[in-house]
């Protein structure tokens, strides 16, 4: 069984840095958030509602890595999405996808990465 995992460094538009680790508890604790149902994810990673969900996840994906540190992401929901949202776009998404391979239909291995949106 592989596992679904995608680690890498985000960097948004105001330079503030953070770790964000997509996985099954980041993925359920975005579902949780959300309207969205497990069923709807492949809609949703095909483009449907992609600027309500890739914000999101990756917050969820924040908090995630922040709590294996026992620590607080240095922003609150509400300045991460507002300083996403003015990041570059293309970068961001292909950020996410490449650390979650989806391309290739195969899920992450650990990695980590850095990608700069300034």
């Amino acid at each position: 069984m592989k596992k679904l995992r995608g680690q890498f460094d985000l960097e948004l538009c105001d330079g503030t840095q953070l770790g964000v680790i997509i996985n099954m508890y980041s993925l359920g604790q975005f579902l949780a958030d959300t309207e969205y149902e497990l069923k709807d994810l492949e809609d949703v990673l095909q483009g449907k509602n992609a600027l309500r969900f890739v914000p999101l996840l990756m917050w969820h994906g924040a908090q995630c890595f922040y709590s294996l540190k026992d620590a607080e992401p240095p922003l609150k929901k509400g300045a991460f999405l507002v300083l996403f949202g003015s990041s570059d776009w293309d970068t961001l998404t292909k950020q996410l996808w490449t650390a979650l391979e989806l391309e290739s239909g195969e899920p992450a291995k650990k990695k980590t990465s850095k990608v700069k949106t300034k």
